[in-house]
């Protein structure tokens, strides 16, 4: 998910939404599926990952298969 130039008022307006995972429709607000992504930029910007910081600058994100375990009831 790219958040591009969204305000607070959209953020809290979509707030529900959010918590219940479900996509927004919003101009500023892209969504892609990919197993590799490479962010490069010329200028420093702020990552975050599941709501954790995870640092800045240039970075490389990998989905590694059957690596997370999820048990259900």
């Amino acid at each position: 998910t790219l958040l591009g130039d969204v305000t607070l008022l959209d953020y809290f307006k979509n707030l529900k939404k959010l918590k219940k995972g479900i996509k927004l429709t919003h101009p500023h607000i892209h969504y892609y599926s990919a197993e590799k992504v490479q962010l490069n930029t010329d200028e420093i910007c702020e990552i975050e990952a599941d709501g954790e910081y995870v640092g800045k600058g240039e970075s490389i994100f990998e989905i590694l298969p059957k690596t997370i375990k999820i048990l259900a009831s």
